[in-house]
């Protein structure tokens, strides 16, 4: 019986396949770890399950080269007794150590910061409609919940973004 009752919560967990360049981070890094569905305040949630149904708001695998390396997305929390913080950071496995770009560094959670992939396609910059951008790879979404995103796509070797909501 205590089987069956653990079962639905190991299944809804999203962010339990976490890949080992990911791990190898978090170990680096000890406090910190991936935002899940749960930490989302509940309107959050409901947004969160609605679009985007079983995947784990604080990791998201890319290929943001085209190459088939992934990089590896990461939305994670450090719990305080003050106030939570957040990090967002893109992780890589390098020749010879993790390969590490931040993306916004430590910040005070007020709403929180989720990260998704994007296929590749057209897109533009929210406040630019008619000016649309090419993005041949994957990229990533950073959205603050219900108020901006900025999406991030590799340009000639390295990380550009645009503000795509606000």
């Amino acid at each position: 019986m205590l089987l069956m009752a653990g079962t639905p919560a190991i299944a809804e967990d999203s962010c339990a396949n976490v890949p080992d360049i990911a791990k190898a981070y978090l170990n680096a890094h000890p406090g910190w770890r991936i935002l899940r569905v749960a930490d989302l305040y509940s309107d959050d949630q409901h947004l969160w399950r609605q679009y985007h149904k079983g995947k784990c708001p604080g990791l998201a695998e890319v290929d943001l080269d085209g190459s088939g390396t992934m990089f590896v997305g990461l939305a994670l929390i450090r719990p305080d007794k003050s106030a939570a913080q957040e990090r967002i950071v893109v992780v890589r496995a390098g020749p010879k150590e993790i390969e590490t770009q931040t993306l916004y560094r430590d910040f005070e959670v007020t709403t929180h910061t989720v990260i998704w992939r994007a296929p590749p396609g057209i897109t533009w910059q929210w406040d630019e409609p008619n000016k649309k951008i090419r993005i041949a790879n994957d990229s990533l979404i950073v959205e603050t919940m219900e108020s901006s995103a900025q999406q991030f796509y590799l340009k000639n070797g390295k990380l550009a973004y645009i503000q795509t909501s606000d």
